[in-house]
Protein backbone atom coordinates (compact mmCIF):
# COMPACT_ATOMS: atom_id res chain seq x y z
CA UNK A 1 0.00 0.00 0.00
CA UNK A 2 2.81 2.38 0.94
CA UNK A 3 4.91 3.52 3.90
CA UNK A 4 4.33 5.41 7.13
CA UNK A 5 5.71 8.95 7.27
CA UNK A 6 7.10 8.67 10.81
CA UNK A 7 9.30 5.69 10.09
CA UNK A 8 7.38 2.69 11.32
CA UNK A 9 7.31 3.19 15.10
CA UNK A 10 5.54 0.28 16.82
CA UNK A 11 2.36 0.09 18.88
CA UNK A 12 0.29 3.02 17.70
CA UNK A 13 -3.14 2.91 16.05
CA UNK A 14 -6.10 5.30 15.97
CA UNK A 15 -8.76 4.06 13.55
CA UNK A 16 -10.61 5.53 10.59
CA UNK A 17 -13.77 7.26 9.41
CA UNK A 18 -14.02 5.09 6.32
CA UNK A 19 -12.13 7.55 4.11
CA UNK A 20 -8.98 8.20 6.14
CA UNK A 21 -6.93 5.84 8.28
CA UNK A 22 -4.88 7.24 11.17
CA UNK A 23 -1.73 5.85 12.83
CA UNK A 24 -0.45 7.58 15.96
CA UNK A 25 2.70 7.71 17.99
CA UNK A 26 4.75 4.63 18.73
CA UNK A 27 8.27 3.63 19.66
CA UNK A 28 11.54 2.64 18.01
CA UNK A 29 13.33 0.12 20.25
CA UNK A 30 16.63 0.66 18.43
CA UNK A 31 16.88 4.35 19.44
CA UNK A 32 15.01 4.19 21.90
CA UNK A 33 12.71 7.04 20.90
CA UNK A 34 8.97 7.70 21.14
CA UNK A 35 7.15 9.88 18.63
CA UNK A 36 4.04 12.03 19.05
CA UNK A 37 3.37 12.21 15.30
CA UNK A 38 0.02 11.19 13.80
CA UNK A 39 0.11 9.87 10.22
CA UNK A 40 -2.83 9.47 7.86
CA UNK A 41 -3.63 7.69 4.61
CA UNK A 42 -6.49 7.95 2.13
CA UNK A 43 -7.90 4.43 2.21
CA UNK A 44 -9.31 4.24 -1.33
CA UNK A 45 -5.96 5.03 -2.96
CA UNK A 46 -2.58 3.46 -2.33
CA UNK A 47 0.33 5.64 -1.33
CA UNK A 48 2.54 6.77 1.51
CA UNK A 49 1.17 8.24 4.71
CA UNK A 50 1.40 11.97 5.41
CA UNK A 51 1.77 13.98 8.62
CA UNK A 52 -1.64 14.72 10.21
CA UNK A 53 -0.48 16.48 13.38
CA UNK A 54 0.81 15.59 16.84
CA UNK A 55 -0.54 13.96 20.00
CA UNK A 56 -0.64 15.96 23.23
CA UNK A 57 2.39 14.08 24.59
CA UNK A 58 5.01 11.53 23.57
CA UNK A 59 4.03 8.83 26.11
CA UNK A 60 3.30 6.72 23.09
CA UNK A 61 4.63 3.20 23.61
CA UNK A 62 1.48 1.07 23.82
CA UNK A 63 -0.93 3.95 23.24
CA UNK A 64 -4.10 2.60 21.65
CA UNK A 65 -7.11 4.13 20.00
CA UNK A 66 -10.28 3.75 18.00
CA UNK A 67 -12.72 6.02 16.22
CA UNK A 68 -16.23 7.04 15.35
CA UNK A 69 -17.22 8.36 11.93
CA UNK A 70 -15.83 11.77 12.92
CA UNK A 71 -13.29 11.50 15.76
CA UNK A 72 -10.17 9.48 16.42
CA UNK A 73 -9.41 8.91 20.11
CA UNK A 74 -6.20 7.77 21.79
CA UNK A 75 -6.04 6.16 25.26
CA UNK A 76 -3.02 5.81 27.57
CA UNK A 77 0.60 5.06 26.73
CA UNK A 78 4.02 4.53 28.29
CA UNK A 79 5.61 6.05 30.37
CA UNK A 80 2.31 5.32 32.07
CA UNK A 81 -0.24 8.03 31.45
CA UNK A 82 -3.99 8.42 31.90
CA UNK A 83 -4.30 10.81 28.96
CA UNK A 84 -7.14 10.58 26.46
CA UNK A 85 -6.84 12.90 23.47
CA UNK A 86 -8.66 13.20 20.15
CA UNK A 87 -8.64 14.59 16.62
CA UNK A 88 -11.35 15.45 14.13
CA UNK A 89 -10.46 13.00 11.34
CA UNK A 90 -11.62 15.21 8.45
CA UNK A 91 -9.41 18.11 9.57
CA UNK A 92 -5.62 18.03 9.79
CA UNK A 93 -4.23 19.28 13.09
CA UNK A 94 -2.87 18.41 16.51
CA UNK A 95 -4.74 16.30 19.04
CA UNK A 96 -6.77 17.99 21.80
CA UNK A 97 -7.16 16.89 25.42
CA UNK A 98 -10.33 14.80 25.84
CA UNK A 99 -10.11 13.67 29.48
CA UNK A 100 -8.48 10.94 31.58
CA UNK A 101 -8.62 7.20 32.05
CA UNK A 102 -9.69 5.74 35.40
CA UNK A 103 -6.01 4.77 35.92
CA UNK A 104 -2.71 5.46 34.15
CA UNK A 105 -1.72 2.52 31.94
CA UNK A 106 -0.69 1.39 28.46
CA UNK A 107 -1.53 -1.39 25.98
CA UNK A 108 -5.30 -1.37 26.42
CA UNK A 109 -7.51 -3.17 23.92
CA UNK A 110 -9.64 -0.39 22.41
CA UNK A 111 -12.80 -0.73 20.31
CA UNK A 112 -15.88 1.35 19.54
CA UNK A 113 -19.61 1.48 18.99
CA UNK A 114 -21.03 4.30 16.81
CA UNK A 115 -21.25 6.53 19.91
CA UNK A 116 -18.75 5.25 22.50
CA UNK A 117 -15.10 4.18 22.82
CA UNK A 118 -14.11 1.30 25.14
CA UNK A 119 -10.61 0.56 26.46
CA UNK A 120 -10.19 -2.79 28.21
CA UNK A 121 -7.30 -4.10 30.29
CA UNK A 122 -3.79 -2.64 30.06
CA UNK A 123 -0.67 -2.53 32.20
CA UNK A 124 1.08 -0.15 34.58
CA UNK A 125 4.42 -1.35 36.00
CA UNK A 126 3.69 -4.74 37.60
CA UNK A 127 -0.10 -4.32 37.56
CA UNK A 128 -2.40 -5.66 34.84
CA UNK A 129 -5.96 -4.39 34.65
CA UNK A 130 -9.34 -5.92 33.81
CA UNK A 131 -11.24 -2.62 33.83
CA UNK A 132 -13.21 -1.55 30.74
CA UNK A 133 -13.04 2.27 30.53
CA UNK A 134 -15.71 4.05 28.47
CA UNK A 135 -16.09 7.53 27.00
CA UNK A 136 -18.83 9.06 24.85
CA UNK A 137 -17.10 9.99 21.61
CA UNK A 138 -19.06 13.14 20.78
CA UNK A 139 -18.37 14.84 24.13
CA UNK A 140 -15.19 15.44 26.12
CA UNK A 141 -14.77 14.11 29.66
CA UNK A 142 -13.12 11.51 31.85
CA UNK A 143 -13.63 7.79 31.29
CA UNK A 144 -15.92 5.84 33.59
CA UNK A 145 -15.57 2.24 34.79
CA UNK A 146 -18.04 0.38 32.57
CA UNK A 147 -17.35 -3.24 33.57
CA UNK A 148 -14.49 -5.75 33.53
CA UNK A 149 -12.81 -8.19 31.22
CA UNK A 150 -12.72 -11.82 32.32
CA UNK A 151 -9.09 -11.53 33.45
CA UNK A 152 -6.39 -8.98 34.22
CA UNK A 153 -4.64 -8.70 30.88
CA UNK A 154 -2.57 -6.45 28.65
CA UNK A 155 -1.70 -6.23 24.92
CA UNK A 156 -5.05 -7.75 24.01
CA UNK A 157 -6.44 -7.60 20.46
CA UNK A 158 -9.71 -5.68 20.14
CA UNK A 159 -12.30 -5.23 17.39
CA UNK A 160 -16.04 -4.53 17.22
CA UNK A 161 -19.12 -4.00 15.15
CA UNK A 162 -21.88 -1.58 16.19
CA UNK A 163 -23.28 -4.10 18.69
CA UNK A 164 -20.46 -6.15 20.24
CA UNK A 165 -16.88 -5.55 21.33
CA UNK A 166 -14.59 -8.58 21.01
CA UNK A 167 -11.27 -8.88 22.89
CA UNK A 168 -8.92 -11.76 22.01
CA UNK A 169 -5.66 -13.21 23.34
CA UNK A 170 -3.17 -11.05 25.25
CA UNK A 171 -0.61 -11.45 27.99
CA UNK A 172 1.51 -11.52 30.05
CA UNK A 173 0.51 -15.20 30.13
CA UNK A 174 -0.27 -16.33 26.62
CA UNK A 175 -3.99 -17.05 26.54
CA UNK A 176 -6.39 -18.11 23.79
CA UNK A 177 -9.47 -16.62 25.45
CA UNK A 178 -11.89 -14.64 23.26
CA UNK A 179 -14.38 -12.51 25.20
CA UNK A 180 -17.18 -10.19 24.22
CA UNK A 181 -19.59 -7.61 25.54
CA UNK A 182 -22.71 -5.88 24.23
CA UNK A 183 -21.57 -2.26 23.90
CA UNK A 184 -24.93 -0.57 24.40
CA UNK A 185 -25.17 -1.68 28.05
CA UNK A 186 -22.66 -1.65 30.91
CA UNK A 187 -21.38 -4.96 32.21
CA UNK A 188 -18.62 -7.54 32.29
CA UNK A 189 -17.22 -9.43 29.32
CA UNK A 190 -18.39 -12.99 28.67
CA UNK A 191 -16.73 -16.03 27.13
CA UNK A 192 -16.95 -16.13 23.31
CA UNK A 193 -14.58 -18.99 22.48
CA UNK A 194 -10.87 -19.53 21.91
CA UNK A 195 -8.19 -18.57 19.43
CA UNK A 196 -6.63 -21.62 17.79
CA UNK A 197 -3.21 -20.06 18.49
CA UNK A 198 -2.44 -17.70 21.38
CA UNK A 199 -1.63 -14.18 20.16
CA UNK A 200 -0.15 -11.33 22.20
CA UNK A 201 -0.25 -7.79 20.70
CA UNK A 202 -2.36 -8.83 17.71
CA UNK A 203 -3.97 -6.10 15.60
CA UNK A 204 -7.77 -6.28 15.50
CA UNK A 205 -10.00 -5.11 12.64
CA UNK A 206 -13.60 -5.78 11.69
CA UNK A 207 -16.61 -5.43 9.46
CA UNK A 208 -20.15 -5.65 10.81
CA UNK A 209 -19.97 -9.45 10.46
CA UNK A 210 -16.36 -10.56 11.08
CA UNK A 211 -13.46 -9.64 13.36
CA UNK A 212 -9.89 -10.58 12.46
CA UNK A 213 -6.81 -10.66 14.68
CA UNK A 214 -3.48 -10.46 12.90
CA UNK A 215 0.19 -10.75 13.79
CA UNK A 216 1.67 -10.24 17.24
CA UNK A 217 3.71 -12.91 18.96
CA UNK A 218 3.51 -16.12 20.97
CA UNK A 219 5.72 -16.84 24.00
CA UNK A 220 5.26 -20.63 24.07
CA UNK A 221 7.63 -22.45 24.03
CA UNK A 222 9.86 -19.51 23.01
CA UNK A 223 9.07 -15.99 21.86
CA UNK A 224 7.94 -16.19 18.22
CA UNK A 225 6.70 -13.41 15.95
CA UNK A 226 3.52 -14.41 14.13
CA UNK A 227 2.10 -13.75 10.67
CA UNK A 228 -1.13 -15.53 11.62
CA UNK A 229 -4.57 -14.05 10.85
CA UNK A 230 -7.55 -15.57 12.72
CA UNK A 231 -11.22 -14.64 12.41
CA UNK A 232 -14.54 -15.03 14.20
CA UNK A 233 -18.14 -14.28 13.23
CA UNK A 234 -19.20 -11.52 15.63
CA UNK A 235 -22.91 -12.34 15.96
CA UNK A 236 -22.25 -15.92 17.10
CA UNK A 237 -19.98 -17.41 19.74
CA UNK A 238 -17.34 -20.00 18.89
CA UNK A 239 -13.65 -20.59 18.31
CA UNK A 240 -11.51 -18.62 15.85
CA UNK A 241 -10.68 -20.04 12.41
CA UNK A 242 -7.56 -19.60 10.28
CA UNK A 243 -8.06 -16.73 7.81
CA UNK A 244 -4.63 -16.67 6.15
CA UNK A 245 -1.26 -15.02 6.74
CA UNK A 246 0.30 -11.58 6.69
Amino acid sequence: FGDLDHGGASKGSMGSNGARGLFMGGYWSSSPTRTDQIDYITIQSEGNAADFGDLTNSNTWGNQGSSSSTRGIRMGGYPNTDVIDYVEIDTLGNAIDFGNLTASRHSLGVCASPTKIFGGGGNASSTNYSTIDMVTTSSKGNAIDDGDLRNQITQIGAASNSVRGIWAGGGPLMITDIQYRTLSSSGNAQNFGDLYLAQNSAAGASTQTRAVYAGGFNETPTSTRLNTIQFITIATSGNAIDFGDL
